[in-house]
């Protein structure tokens, strides 16, 4: 499915067999709070692979997936679907989202946002689909699709749907410049399109509260976890106008604005890692009275929907976070989209990326409040989910009856509640062209009513006036900024930031709003401002001390240098004079941009994108040494987000700060973060001068203590660590040399992992680095495999202890390539039976390898056995899916063995095994008893298929399947630091066993893009398929396997193209038992998530 990152081997495939269907066990083994029932809704034979999931008109379930729109129906209306019915057959790429109005469906796909019309009422789609907007739909593309409450469609998208300049169709767009992923809307009548807020990753779906706020949980930088620009999976109270953090396109670079900045929204909540998908608020009454307050959200990659409770705070919200549905069994739960049903219940969606489809229902059944059945006026001010077909279709022909004036009475009469209130409003703005000026307005407006008007129905009925579009921002708004409640001061400013012009009134608005104490205030002033000043820039204003607003004011009028210089000089003062810690944020963030702003581009070493300055440089570069100066002794000022900011500062002025370098070792504590310790570490690497004796010897604890604090917090670091990491200690190691000599006369140098900085040392060093690791490591303890870094150090040892290692070495899975070419180029009789052996390895190029080692070595050896090993590589190679050379080289090395007349030919065939079958023959008649174990191994697909069925998986052992996972060299892709694949965490969680079996059987059916490979081809015919670790006009390396990186020149580089072949070999279970595939089962069964 376009948008989830299949987090075992990269891939999930769609069988064209159906698997088996949920058990009752199964559903039963889903958590829920105490109270609620998960029951099993529909299954995988009805809506395979579901994408997302909404509710029709008469609140039937519809779910989409590659290819089609279901309705599944209940016909018996025994709670379980007994039938689907195709709506349609697009789009084709699948629905990211969708919503029903009447019987058309709008829906995220193909092309972008699609009308699918049912307008003779058949339950089928007529015709064409209607584009409304185009943009792009990959992983990160047009995503979630919500009606709101003033008619439009809204779409949330991720960063590569291409939201811009031309989504901007209004004058009233919030954004008129929209920058990665973005929240648009669009009217269903004209088309007409604005954009909300921008600055997302790959938001997946969002939902409104009643009080008309967006929420919704952007997505993490999966490959830069515990690095210090990791964002997590954040929760947003979106802000219109606002920028939400995310620069970047695409999903490969993460670096991204901190909360802190000015220029980006704050977070509800940090959540941590996963993949976010359905979003939903809950309006209805059958849940308690909590649930109505907070928001629901999926996570596919932990299999769990979590709950955050909400609270009104100020001019926002503030938010926990707790699970609320996870599994507890083999359900293979893996959550795409939520909704709330008719009777409020919530329905379920499961699937993505080729998994089993399927429909919970969860409803509460314990002692329930919940209302009467509603009816007359009660049904339209008081529906449940107002905005979901279902109730729309009940509400709003009954409004439309009752007629406008009825819900204005409503709106202005105290005796209805707030929330009646408010919803008259709503309804009104909607169906009746909004509030008119006059009473109706004045009532609602008027500062002379703000003791008596609740702030809700205050800041609904400036939403109301702004969904007007007036050609000039109402004036109603401007003394509304002055209100004492900050949630209508909020609501104000969101609304003047959406005007198309502005009059000389907009002088008199509350200019303070620019240094609120409250941030969201604050936040919408700001953005406010610069629209203001957009549209108007000689328009004079008193911003007070907002350093925040002096530089959009100086920005805006394309100031002189002079000019520049003042303000950053006004800026660092404001550091040391300021009185709220916002204002020292504000102030550092402020020296940032004038200094071009922080690039989040790739630079070169990449750990620096986020610690360079962008282009052009606003500042004239004599000021840097200045500023260098300046904001050197400022340093620390004891605010940790302020301090962090100046030491990034300094990295991107690139100019000595002696005091700084003192300084800074006071951060690399044992309470200090990783992420903490790290970014002090790529700061002082970017500081010039000399470091003292004692900066040197805690910058080297520093180094060494990152991976024992991994170790000892049990994390998981991400794909990109050791890279960047590697990078910022080889860039300080060129400034302080001596580094190198503190970390090995230093008592905790020893470890495993500190060959990754000992990689960087001279050769004499590292010969007495790896002396030191080599003492403090047993070399026969394979448990824990050695990191890649390693074998390049034991290259330095004499030649007779470093063969003496890799053979001790040998059973070190994770590490069995990088011995295997060692050893090769040895070519001892002693390591025969490991070339061959290597012939079944998992990995080709190992067995390519192999292949060509034993053609090297005297033949007079081979045995019967070394036969029917060569003749099951060759079996195993002839798979689809496995590169030619593999098999070439195997049917070259027997053709050398045996002399026998068999034909190999020069090309390989489009079958494999047709093109090898003389070979299979020749066997067949030579070694007739050898050849009846040949067959049984390397079983096709669909044996596969059909023997998955009968395992008895309740038969597994965990630690033998551990045994498996090392043999088969699993874990050097899943489980290290080095990951060339996702982590493992909860997989069983989110997939069965039959899904996670096949994809293992064929991990090319369907590879994310996040694990999408390179191919190269050369001059000599090779091909290499990788990931391109680095790229330079001299060459490029490529890693085409665990520990396997090939450094190719460049000049002999013939094509270059993406490839969808995954890095996971084929036929990695080949040789192993039902009882070890039951074993295997179970050992990933014991994975629990990490930190």
């Amino acid at each position: 499915m376009p948008r989830f990152y299949l987090l075992l081997l990269t891939v999930a495939v769609q069988t064209s067999l159906a698997a088996p269907g949920f058990s009752a066990e199964e559903a039963a083994g889903i958590s829920v709070p105490a109270g609620f029932r998960a029951t099993l809704f529909a299954d995988d034979d009805l809506a395979h692979d579901i994408y997302s999931m909404t509710l029709d008109a008469e609140g039937r379930v519809v779910v989409a997936g590659a290819g089609y729109v279901k309705t599944l129906h209940d016909d018996d209306g025994d709670g379980t679907a007994d039938r689907a019915t195709l709506f349609s057959d697009v789009p084709r790429s699948g629905a990211h989202g969708m919503a029903f109005r009447g019987g058309d469906l709008y829906c995220s796909g193909d092309f972008g946002l699609l009308k699918l019309t049912d307008a003779d009422g058949d339950g089928r789609a007529d015709g064409a689909a209607e584009t409304l907007e185009q943009s792009r739909h990959p992983e990160h593309g047009t995503n979630g699709v919500v009606f709101g409450a003033d008619g439009w469609v809204y779409v949330i998208c991720g960063n590569d749907a291409n939201i811009f300049e031309r989504h901007v169709t209004t004058s009233h767009s919030p954004i008129e410049h929209p920058k990665t992923g973005a929240i648009i809307r669009i009217h269903p009548e004209t088309h007409q399109s604005e954009v909300v807020a921008h600055g997302f990753r790959n938001p997946y779906d969002f939902a409104f509260d009643a009080a008309g706020r967006m929420l919704t949980v952007d997505a993490d930088g999966e490959r830069d976890q515990h690095l210090p620009w990791y964002a997590p999976n954040r929760l947003f109270d979106i802000g219109v106008a606002q920028h939400h953090g995310w620069v970047l396109h695409g999903w490969q670079r993460s670096w991204n604005r901190p909360p802190t900045y000015f220029d980006s929204r704050a977070r509800l909540v940090d959540i941590g890692r996963g993949s976010p998908t359905g979003v939903e608020t809950y309006r209805h009454t059958a849940f308690p009275d909590k649930y109505r307050h907070g928001v629901f959200s999926c996570c596919w990659t932990l299999g769990k929907i979590y709950f955050f409770p909400c609270t009104s705070d100020g001019g926002g919200l503030s938010a926990s976070q707790e699970t609320f549905l996870e599994t507890t069994g083999a359900a293979g739960l893996a959550p795409v989209d939520i909704a709330v049903g008719k009777e409020g219940e919530m329905y379920l969606a499961i699937g993505g990326r080729g998994t089993r489809g399927g429909i919970f229902k969860i409803e509460y059944v314990g002692q329930s409040n919940a209302e009467s059945q509603l009816g007359g006026v009660d049904l339209v001010l008081q529906a449940p989910q107002p905005q979901a077909a279902w109730s729309y279709a009940k509400w709003a022909p009954l409004a439309m009856q009752i007629g406008r004036e009825f819900f204005i009475s409503v709106s202005q009469n105290p005796q209805h509640s707030t929330a009646e209130r408010v919803r008259a409003i709503e309804i009104v703005t909607e169906l009746f062209g909004g509030l008119k000026d006059g009473p109706e307005v004045d009532r609602l407006l008027s500062t002379k009513e703000e003791a008596t008007l609740s702030q809700a129905i205050v800041a609904r009925a400036i939403w109301s006036l702004a969904c007007r579009r007036d050609a000039v921002c109402p004036a109603q708004f401007y003394p509304l900024t002055h209100h004492a409640s900050p949630m209508v001061r909020r609501a104000a400013w969101e609304a003047i930031a959406s005007a198309a012009q502005y009059d000389t009134d907009v002088q008199n608005c509350n200019w303070q709003s620019l240094s609120d104490e409250d941030r969201n205030v604050r936040s919408a002033a700001l953005v406010a401002f610069d629209r203001i000043l957009e549209k108007s820039p000689d328009r004079k204003v008193d911003v007070g001390h907002s350093i925040a607003a002096i530089w959009s004011q100086t920005a805006a009028h394309n100031a002189s240098s002079e000019v520049i210089v003042g303000v950053i000089h006004q800026a660092v003062d404001r550091l040391e004079t300021a009185t709220h810690l916002y204002e020292q944020q504000d102030a550092i963030r402020v020296v940032q941009i004038a200094l071009g702003d922080i690039t989040a581009e790739r630079v070169d070493p990449d750990v620096y994108a986020g610690y360079s300055p962008g282009r052009p440089r606003t500042a004239p570069l004599t000021m840097w040494d200045q500023l260098a100066s300046k904001l050197d002794p400022i340093f620390p000022v004891d605010e940790p987000t302020v301090d962090t900011e100046i030491a990034r500062t300094l990295a991107m002025i690139e100019q000595p700060a002696p005091n700084f370098v003192e300084q800074v070792a006071q951060f690399w504590t044992d309470q200090s973060t990783v992420e903490e310790d790290e970014h002090y570490l790529i700061c002082l690497s970017r500081i010039p001068g000399e470091r003292s004796t004692e900066v040197i010897a805690a910058e080297a604890a520093a180094y060494l203590q990152l991976h024992a604090k991994i170790a000892d917090q049990g994390l998981t670091i991400s794909q990109n660590w050791s890279l960047r990491m590697g990078e910022a200690f080889a860039a300080e190691l060129k400034q302080a040399p001596q580094l190198a000599d503190a970390m090995l006369a230093s008592e905790d140098f020893g470890m495993l992992e500190h060959a990754l900085f000992a990689s960087y040392f001279s050769a004499a060093q590292q010969a007495t680095a790896v002396t030191k690791i080599l003492e403090e490591n047993d070399v026969d303890a394979i448990e824990d495999s050695w990191p890649d870094e390693m074998m390049p150090l034991v290259d330095s040892l004499p030649e007779a202890e470093r063969l003496d290692v890799l053979r001790a070495r040998w059973d070190d899975f994770n590490m069995r390539h990088a011995v295997l070419a060692r050893l090769g180029e040895s070519l001892q009789n002693e390591d025969r039976q490991r070339f061959v052996d290597s012939l079944l390895s998992a990995s080709p190029g190992s067995v390519l390898l192999a292949a060509e080692i034993l053609q090297k070595m005297p033949t007079d050896a081979v045995a019967d056995g070394d036969l029917l090993v060569a003749m099951k590589s060759l079996r195993a190679a002839c798979m689809p899916g496995q590169q030619a050379e593999q098999s070439q080289a195997i049917a070259k090395l027997l053709q050398v063995w045996t002399k026998a007349p068999v034909a190999t030919p020069a090309q390989q065939g489009a079958v494999a095994t047709e093109t090898y079958q003389p070979w299979f023959e020749w066997f067949a008649a030579a070694y007739p008893t050898l050849n009846k174990e040949l067959f049984a191994y390397a079983a096709d697909e669909a044996s596969w298929k059909s023997r998955l069925t009968d395992v008895a998986w309740d038969t597994g052992d965990v630690k033998r399947g551990e045994a498996i996972f090392a043999a088969r060299a699993c874990k050097q892709c899943h489980a290290t630091n080095s990951a060339l694949g996702p982590n493992l965490d909860n997989i069983t969680g989110r997939f069965r066993q039959y899904d996670l079996f096949m994809a293992i059987v064929d991990p090319n059916r369907d590879v994310s893009p996040l694990f999408h490979t390179t191919q190269l081809m050369t001059r000599s015919g090779k091909s290499f398929v990788g990931k391109i670790i680095y790229e330079s006009p001299a060459g490029t390396l490529i890693q085409t396997g665990p520990g396997v990186t090939e450094r190719i020149l460049e000049d002999e580089i013939v094509l270059r193209r993406p490839s969808t072949q995954s890095m996971m070999p084929v036929g990695l279970l080949n040789g192993v038992d039902d009882q070890g595939l039951a074993d295997l089962y179970s050992y990933l069964q014991s994975l629990r998530d990490k930190k």
